[in-house]
């Protein structure tokens, strides 16, 4: 019985862990969506800027 809880006890922490992995790469790549986002709106501004001369 003892082995049993160790395991459902194993089981929830790697599946907490996988789940904390999860949103941490989650959180990364929608943090460099916003970085490549932010860096297209400036290449905008400058060819517009340009355009303008």
């Amino acid at each position: 019985m003892v082995a049993r809880h160790r395991e459902g006890l194993l089981t929830a922490i790697v599946a907490g862990g996988f789940t904390v992995l999860g949103v941490r790469l989650t959180q990364r790549h929608a943090a460099e969506q916003r970085r490549l986002d932010r860096l297209e709106g400036l290449r905008v501004e400058r060819r517009e800027a340009l355009v303008e001369l």
